[in-house]
């Protein structure tokens, strides 16, 4: 177990920021109501005809509302029912047409999936198929009013759930099981099932059906939270130069996992070294106020140094809480008196040489091209760079987007085979910060 990432009685203490429900998706291609598929995908089945199966005379109603004028649904025994044209010809009602249309014809339960333009639809959508798809296949606790639950033989569609639930915001923990059922008294394995568990935000009813959503109490007590678990190893991978447009330099990785180009380059540095491919992980920043400068700062080099190392001190204080007493959980102090941490001034660089670390310098972009050289030409031998920045946050009088010393890197870099530059163009950020950096 990662000492850092656990307190006492091994209890989680380290999570990261909730992404807010993603509003930023379109609606092509969504020719199916989006609750309709949602339940079809639950207890629907699609063939040369399309039947569904439910005890709720409100979901029948429901569904009705739901198809276009063309078809109709007709009752074939006690709980199950067909979708149809309500003339009757030879074709196939529009809405299996338009299903088959997905790719979903051939399908059957241990194979279902959500298409990719339902995942990755507008927000009321992406809550609408939600809502059908655990109002046919979910589960809720009645006596706690929450305790959600999915379940499905299909990985995927399992999968596709959890990728809307966290789209809107919330934690989806996927645990499988092998089923069994009992056949004329014998008693037969059946199908491996997947069991999803949802917390979602507390104004999101995951439930349509009245039943269902007027019980659900959204949890007061445990919201949605995100834990960081465990850091493991990937594979080898040449420095990255990590930039976005966002104010608070937070941006929406894959699975929808708000991250920070500084905390994210920090957590991978102390990493590598805590697994020994590195001997100390070094981040420097440089000494750039925003705005007139205070003056003189009394104290040791440290104490100078606190005022302006304070960002990477909120990053650091992220991954290992200051914790200096409590046996087997690292505190920052604890890993800058073992050596593997050490906080530096871009000031004092010059003549140093690093070998067999990881060095990170953060706010690059308010570094000069002199100033980026004598930074990279201090590497020796096994030392990683990883430069941090962001060319919209230029803090320096005298540099702009195209001569500051990040960009000059990204621009002769881009040919060397021991280096690689992500640009990072959309982020999660708040209206008013977007307003601020697009009209200020």
């Amino acid at each position: 177990m990662n000492t850092l990432l656990y307190g006492k009685l091994s209890k989680k203490n380290h999570s990261i920021p909730m992404v807010k429900p993603v509003d930023s998706f379109t609606n092509d291609g969504i020719t199916v109501n989006p609750y309709l598929l949602g339940f079809l995908l639950g207890d629907g089945h699609f063939g040369n005809n399309m039947y569904f199966s439910t005890a709720d005379e409100e979901v029948v109603d429901t569904l009705g509302e739901l198809l276009p004028e063309t078809d109709t649904i007709v009752k074939v025994s006690d709980y199950d029912y067909r979708i149809k044209r309500k003339v009757r010809n030879n074709s196939k009602s529009k809405t299996l047409s338009d299903i088959l249309d997905l790719g979903l014809g051939d399908v059957r339960s241990d194979n279902k999936f959500i298409p990719n333009n339902y995942l990755f639809s507008s927000l009321d959508t992406r809550i609408s198929i939600l809502q059908g798809l655990l109002d046919s296949d979910g589960t809720l606790d009645y006596r706690t009013g929450y305790n959600v639950t999915f379940s499905s033989t299909s990985e995927e569609l399992t999968t596709g759930v959890m990728t809307l639930v966290q789209s809107l915001g919330g934690t989806a923990i996927i645990k499988n099981r092998y089923t069994n059922y009992t056949y004329k008294g014998v008693k037969k394995a059946g199908k491996l099932s997947y069991r999803i568990s949802i917390k979602l935000p507390k104004e999101i009813n995951p439930f349509k059906l009245k039943r269902k959503a007027s019980t659900y109490i959204p949890n007061k007590k445990y919201t949605p939270i995100r834990y960081i678990t465990k850091v493991s190893p990937v594979g080898i991978e040449e420095c990255q130069c990590i930039k976005v447009d966002a104010k608070d330099s937070l941006y929406v990785t894959n699975n929808f996992i708000v991250t920070h180009n500084t905390l994210l380059a920090a957590a991978a540095g102390l990493t590598q070294v805590l697994d020994s491919n590195f001997r100390k992980l070094v981040i420097a920043r440089p000494i750039m106020p925003m705005g007139n400068d205070i003056g003189f700062l009394p104290g040791s080099k440290d104490d100078k140094l606190a005022v302006w190392m304070q960002p990477l001190f909120d990053n650091l204080e992220f991954m290992a809480e200051d914790r200096p007493n409590e046996k087997g959980v690292y505190s920052i102090e604890d890993m800058m008196e073992e050596g593997i941490l050490q906080l530096e001034a871009l000031t004092y660089i010059r003549g140093r040489t690093f070998h067999n670390q990881f060095l990170i310098i953060d706010e690059a972009q308010n570094l000069s091209a002199l100033e980026i050289k004598t930074i990279i030409t201090r590497a020796g031998d096994n030392t990683k760079i990883v430069l941090t920045g962001d060319t919209e946050q230029i803090d320096s009088p005298h540099l702009d987007a195209h001569n500051n010393g990040l960009s000059l890197v990204v621009d002769r870099f881009k040919s060397f085979g021991l280096a690689a530059h992500i640009h990072l163009e959309k982020c999660e950020r708040s209206e008013l910060a977007e307003f601020a950096a697009e009209n200020l």
